[in-house]
């Protein structure tokens, strides 16, 4: 929940979020602390700027030397989102020292599709919220229609295309 930072080559040895984890053990409860680290404001800058595609997070190959670097520009998503904490080390290849980039845990892979979503549904982030938990109950109870009615309502609005936001985004009708 809240290991699997790497700062190394070395993915052997993981780092735990200490926010979350003294979180965690102040509620004694086990819940997604990252959100209210102060990061998601940044992200939420990215995303209002730029393309964000999310797909192409998970498994992102960086250069060494880019990695190693402080250029925090928003021109390098991945690099931006290793240095924000949204990204961690998760393979090196020291032969062509090529970093592969991944979500170090399921905490921070939560919040940032918890900031993402709303910007690719074109929806408040408490209107996302509200039909992910509509979604949930459904899924819980079997209601298949209640499910399907609920998703089809959370991306009825999203846009195609967006401009200065997340682009490219194509909404498939079943119909």
């Amino acid at each position: 929940m809240y290991d699997g930072y790497h700062f190394c080559g070395d993915t052997s040895k993981a780092v735990y979020n200490p926010f979350s984890v003294i979180n965690a053990f102040s509620d004694q409860s086990l819940r997604n602390y990252w959100i209210a680290s102060g990061s998601s404001a940044l992200l939420s800058g990215l995303l209002q700027r730029n393309d964000l595609k999310s797909d192409n997070l998970e498994g992102a190959v960086v250069a060494g030397d880019t990695l190693r670097s402080s250029d925090v520009s928003l021109t390098n998503k991945p690099l931006f989102l290793f240095q924000t904490g949204y990204l961690t080390i998760k393979d090196y290849d020291e032969d062509d020292d090529f970093y592969t980039l991944g979500f170090p845990n399921k905490e921070v892979r939560a919040a940032f599709y918890q900031i993402v979503l709303p910007y690719a549904v074109d929806k408040e982030s408490e209107e996302v919220d509200n039909s992910i938990l509509r979604i949930k109950r459904a899924l819980r109870s079997g209601d298949i229609p209640a499910v399907y009615d609920n998703m089809t309502e959370l991306v009825s609005s999203s846009p195609y295309v967006r401009k200065g936001g997340i682009s490219d985004y194509e909404i498939l009708d079943s119909h």
